[in-house]
Formats: structure tokens, sequence, C-alpha cells
């Protein structure tokens, strides 16, 4: 669900920085999904597009493989002008996004983590995003 050695390498190495990031993501997330959601049923596709690109760059911090995967299918059925496949393609982000709020929960809890799924080298240029 993620990479912790890799969002690590992304922090500087900064533990309390991944921390913080942990925190600004169980602070965000969650929000910009409400937003999506929200956007898509009233077909608003500025909104839909920011959202997305923003939940890709929160979860690519992590080196969350799916959840970056599903959000960029979503950029790439958007950049069609294909709604209908972007409505279907949002239970695979939430789901990818649900399992790494679980993995980062965990880590919360433990400190540790035993589920790692780098970050694809085509997916690494939204490494460290934030907006």
């Amino acid at each position: 669900a993620f990479d912790h050695a890799g969002s690590l390498k992304r922090f500087g190495n900064d533990e309390r920085l991944f921390s913080e990031m942990v925190g600004f993501f169980f602070d965000d997330a969650p929000q910009y999904l409400d937003t999506l959601r929200n956007s898509m049923l009233a077909n608003d596709t500025a909104k839909i597009q920011r959202a997305v690109h923003t939940l890709k760059g929160i979860v690519a911090n992590f080196g969350a493989a799916r959840a970056v995967a599903a959000a960029a299918q979503m950029e790439q059925h958007l950049s069609m002008g294909n709604l209908a496949a972007v409505q279907r393609a949002m239970p695979l982000l939430e789901d990818a996004i649900d399992e790494l709020e679980r993995a980062l929960a965990d880590y919360r809890s433990t400190g540790t983590t035993t589920i790692t799924a780098p970050i694809s080298n085509s997916n690494r240029s939204a490494s460290a995003h934030r907006e």
C-alpha cells in the first residue's frame, strides 16, 4: 500500500517529516475525496481535475502505486472528456486510498510497516507533490 523507505528518501530520511506528512494525509485526503465526489455529482470537470490531481500528489508522497495509477487513469479519462469512465474508475481510487489509509494507520499505531509497494518509475515525477 505504501513504500516507507521510498517515502523517507523523498523526505530526506526525516522520520519526523514523514510522520507530519502522514498527518497531512489524514487531514487532507478525506476532504479531497469529498470534493471529488461532490464535483462528480455536479459534473464539474474543473473541480474533478483539481481534486484528482491533488489526491494523486498526496498518495504519490507515500509511493502508493495503486492509488497513483487509479488517479492517473481518472486524469486520462478526464483529458478525453469521458466522465462516465471517470465515475467507473472512482471505486478503484477509493479502494486504493482506503488501503493506504489502513497501512498508514497501522504505521501510526506501531511505527512499522509490513506492506510496501514501490512507486513505479513512470509515477516518480508526481512524488513529493502536495498542493
